[in-house]
């Protein structure tokens, strides 16, 4: 649902968008990857044992954020290609996740999809400030 609600902002705004929201969103899934890694490291559960979501909840997105939210107009090239990378993972892991022997919960998916989003829209902001 906040993915519906968060797109038809977007729409209506003029299609323009904030890239602190992308940054934002960026550190959550990066702050609950830290926390998975963490716990997987840390702890004998067998559910932290060989945990898939750290695919597409990858740690370094919180490093991604944080620079999205400190330094919102940076037209770094290494972040342009870390959200290049992140959305082209995001996509093969959104793909290819039917085949994994991790069961995913259905809930992922519009997750992916708004991280997919919102790095492109990132990437594409930042090769235009570039030209």
């Amino acid at each position: 649902m906040t993915g519906i609600v968060w797109f038809l902002l977007w729409y209506f705004r003029k299609r323009g968008h904030s890239p602190r929201f992308s940054g934002f969103y960026l550190a959550i899934i990066g702050l609950t990857g830290t926390f998975i890694f963490v716990f997987s490291l840390v702890t004998q559960h067998w559910e932290a044992y060989e945990n898939l979501n750290l695919i597409w909840l990858f740690p370094c997105h919180l490093l991604a954020g944080l620079w999205l939210l400190t330094d919102p107009h940076s037209p770094s090239p290494i972040l342009r290609y870390y959200l290049a990378i992140a959305c082209f993972g995001s996509v093969l892991f959104g793909v290819g996740a039917h085949w994994s022997p991790q069961k995913f919960h259905p809930a992922i998916y519009p997750l992916i999809a708004l991280l997919v989003w919102r790095c492109a829209l990132e990437r594409r902001r930042r090769r235009a400030a570039l030209n």
